[in-house]
């Protein structure tokens, strides 16, 4: 008797929106929404377009790749952010330049959809973190109300989005099941290997020769009163690539020299090299720290392929700066950055950080129940140029109150804490990103890592790092529980690398 074998089975010869791949549709669409389209536009004569259609087509392909369940969801958001600064300057150079520019709106936009998954997770509260991800969404949106309770419904919004996508992101991550969650790390890795090194490449080609658009946008926010950035012309800027500021560039490249440490070790000696040096030029003396801090992490939590390559990278990073320095120019530049290392005593961006500490604790200016959002805002307009703070933890203060701001503070502690105490295993996933979360915000106390792109960025690593840590937790509880009794255990499998 012949038994019925079904239809044959179809084959398929294209990835499926689920892939993580770098030749899925998800992942090409991202590529070609973030910055094809809009490059299209500027070389076609049409970049005015873009103040509209950027931000549209963001929330299409953002709600595309969110309901297709696409791990690309992520990883567009990410190059958004990446991308979307570069795109306003070519949309300004061509139509003039605006102080506040519809362009970075789009990264903003697409992070929002994240808030379906939020509800999703933290509407049972019973998921794991679901109280310290209260605590800290329920202090932003106090920010947001005390900001419209005080005439500031517009400037309050503007950093509700800055304060909000980051915390979403991450329990976007928490809210995936188990093998979407893995599929999602991998294109984090994937996303942030493609974009650091091309961004890094831009970054040295605008040191050495600034594009007409990167110039232009320079003078125009030097007359906002934003010196720090340099001059516009060669060898005269600190290094902000394709993004907003040589922070945001830095934070970015930091996260990719740490994943690419995890990679296989000619493919990461080959990206680590540009990202190092795009990384020094952007001067910026706590993200050059953060990295070394995620360095020593993976080295510390790593295994000993891991350690072996992380201490060739080095000496590989060592012998790459000692050749760019071989530029008079650039030496000059890294040795002055270099040499105020060991004089911080006559540095005075760190005594006007340290006098901001003793001004806000000492005059007690803010009130204790906090100021809101948009105040930095309206203390640019006002010409208040002290007013602005760099430093994270004051940002928060003032922003929440002492009460709302140690609120804020315990809910992204306890889950900083939650992903070092659970983190288990030697792979990828559990190695580097934790260390990379950590790098990010051990900065908080001089920056405000928090909010914005770098908020996006450290919020993502962390909720990457905290789905392993979870999922680790259950498969071992799972594997103890269908265990027989008496039976030795199998050593975990490791998260393969994508």
């Amino acid at each position: 008797m012949m038994r019925n074998a079904g239809p044959p089975p179809s084959r398929s010869w294209t990835l499926p929106w689920e892939s993580p791949a770098l030749l899925s549709p998800g992942a090409i669409l991202s590529a070609f929404a973030a910055l094809g389209i809009p490059l299209l536009l500027s070389a076609a004569g049409f970049a005015a377009a873009n103040r509209l259609l950027y931000p549209a087509l963001a929330l299409f392909v953002g709600s595309l790749l969110y309901i297709k369940r696409s791990p690309w969801y992520v990883g567009y958001c990410l190059w958004l952010f990446c991308a979307c600064a570069l795109v306003r300057r070519l949309t300004d150079y061509q139509a003039g330049f605006q102080v506040s520019s519809t362009v970075l709106l789009a990264p903003y936009v697409a992070c929002l959809l994240a808030g379906g998954s939020a509800l999703r997770y933290l509407g049972t509260g019973r998921n794991p973190c679901s109280v310290s991800l209260l605590f800290v969404l329920g202090t932003i949106f106090y920010g947001a109300v005390l900001a419209v309770l005080q005439g500031r419904l517009g400037l309050g919004i503007t950093d509700l989005l800055k304060w909000s996508v980051g915390p979403l992101i991450a329990v976007h991550f928490l809210a995936l099941r188990r093998e979407a969650a893995a599929e999602t790390r991998k294109v984090i890795l994937t996303a942030l290997v493609v974009a650091g090194p091309l961004m890094a490449l831009y970054g040295v080609w605008q040191f050495m020769s600034p594009l007409p658009w990167d110039a232009e946008w320079v003078i125009n926010v030097r007359q906002l009163g934003f010196d720090s950035i340099g001059v516009p012309q060669p060898f005269g800027l600190r290094v902000f690539g394709p993004m907003q500021s040589p922070g945001s560039l830095a934070a970015f490249l930091m996260a990719s020299v740490l994943v690419s440490v995890g990679r296989r070790a000619q493919l990461s000696w080959a990206l680590l090299l540009p990202c190092v040096l795009c990384l020094a030029l952007c001067q910026y003396r706590t993200l050059w720290a953060a990295t070394c801090v995620g360095l020593f992490l993976i080295f510390l939590w790593g295994t000993p392929g891991t350690q072996f390559k992380i201490a060739v990278s080095a000496g590989i990073a060592v012998v790459g700066l000692s050749a760019l320095a071989l530029v008079p120019e650039i030496q000059y530049v890294l040795m002055r950055r270099f040499n105020s290392l060991g004089e911080l005593e006559a540095d005075a961006s760190g005594a006007e950080r340290l006098t901001q500490y003793v001004r806000f604790f000492t005059e007690a200016d803010e009130p204790l129940l906090g100021t809101g959002f948009g105040v930095n805002y309206l203390s640019a307009i006002a010409g208040q140029k002290a007013a602005a703070l760099d430093s994270g933890i004051l940002d928060i203060a003032r922003s929440f109150g002492l009460f709302g701001g140690l609120l804020y503070l315990v809910g992204l502690g306890s889950l900083i804490v939650t992903m070092i105490l659970r983190r288990s295993g030697g792979g990828i996933s559990s190695t580097i990103f934790p260390a990379a979360a950590v790098a990010c915000f051990i900065q908080l106390p001089l920056g405000s890592i928090h909010v914005a792109e770098a908020g996006f960025l450290g919020w993502l690593l962390l909720g990457a790092a905290l789905s392993t840590s979870l999922s680790h937790g259950r498969t071992s509880r799972s594997r103890q529980m269908l265990r027989p009794a008496g039976s030795r255990m199998l050593p975990e499998n490791r998260e393969l690398s994508a």
